[in-house]
């Protein structure tokens, strides 16, 4: 059955693969599927500095579109509110497209209609689309780094159980800097979502700068040797929440990701604590695990010996790298 027109809304941000779906399955009943993208000044409630500008999100949309040849039975529109637009009641709507979770939202809209004794959009439930992990792929968890476009897991559930060994021919890969290399920083240009620093150096400098990182990962040591016997004697901890984790040299620990993946959870729910890991062993490959696990847009600091600080910004291409060489650790299994 092809209804005449249907009408959806949405943010789309960082368009997944259930977007996909949802669109595919609009386009494929209706003669006309009217797409309503919230605006910037909409999405502003949310507070969530990691959604996309509406001209992002319209553009990805429009593209899949175009790419699938779809170029006469939509029409995309800015909305900025949960109610359908005038102009768009006036054309005709016979039914709203919604999943299980925006499904209150068009009860409202036929609540509303009742009220003004206009009859009531036919409501079609979209399937929900699961990532591998089994539970919903959304835009908030590509957003917080769990999981990529396609619903993969950056954090594979073994690297929680077993020690991860650093092969020698990652070593020189590893060994090279991940990003923009800073001789010097006097300021961070643009507030992250979440600020890390990697090691002793790095974390100091942040302090002398009058910032406190988010999460500061440290050793008390700096090239190997000891600089301090204890935290009290670094300095580093002003009023910090400290976690403590093992991590032999060129390794992994599940007791380091176990650790990481609990102060993230931590700040998550209390934004405004700092936080402090004191790893026992080599600090140097947490890089990596904080990678997998970091939300979008966080930055994350660490030293190259003898060239400066690397500076890192959390994207999708960065998570994907670091998942690509943990895959290539070797396990203890």
């Amino acid at each position: 059955m092809k209804y005449k027109i249907i009408v959806c809304g949405g943010t789309f941000d960082h368009f997944h693969e259930g977007h996909k779906k949802f669109l595919e399955h609009g386009l494929s009943i209706s003669k006309m599927f009217i797409i309503g993208i919230t605006s910037d000044r909409y999405i502003k409630k949310f507070k969530d500095r990691n959604i996309e500008t509406y001209k992002i999100r319209k553009k990805t949309v429009l593209d899949f579109l175009i790419k699938n040849k779809i170029s006469n039975n939509f029409k995309i529109v800015k909305i900025d509110s949960n109610k359908i637009p005038k102009n768009v009641e006036e054309l005709g709507v016979d039914a709203l497209i919604v999943s299980q979770e925006t499904k209150k939202g068009a009860l409202e809209i036929n609540r509303l209609r009742i009220c003004s004794n206009n009859e009531p959009y036919e409501i079609i439930i979209h399937p929900l689309t699961y990532a591998e992990d089994g539970s919903v792929l959304s835009s908030s968890r590509i957003r917080s780094g769990e999981v990529n476009r396609l619903g993969k897991a950056y954090l594979k559930p073994e690297w929680l159980k077993i020690s991860l060994f650093l092969p020698q021919k990652l070593r020189p890969v590893i060994a090279k800097p991940f990003g923009p290399i800073l001789t010097n920083l006097q300021v961070i240009e643009k507030e992250p979502v979440m600020l890390v620093t990697v090691g002793d150096v790095v974390t100091k400098h942040f302090h002398d700068l009058g910032v406190r990182p988010d999460i500061a990962v440290v050793d008390l040591r700096v090239e190997r040797k000891e600089i301090f016997k204890s935290l009290e004697e670094s300095n580093y901890v002003k009023g910090e929440k400290i976690f403590y984790a093992n991590n032999p040299a060129g390794r992994i620990t599940p007791e380091l990701f176990k650790t990481i993946c609990k102060i993230i959870i931590s700040f998550k729910k209390e934004k405004e604590e700092k936080f402090l890991l004191m790893v026992t062993g080599e600090e140097d490959l947490s890089v990596l695990p904080l990678v997998v696990v970091l939300p979008l847009n966080s930055q994350l600091y660490y030293g190259q010996p003898g060239s400066g600080m690397v500076k890192l910004i959390i994207d999708e291409g960065i998570k994907e790298r670091a998942h690509k060489y943990l895959s290539s650790f070797n396990s203890n299994l």
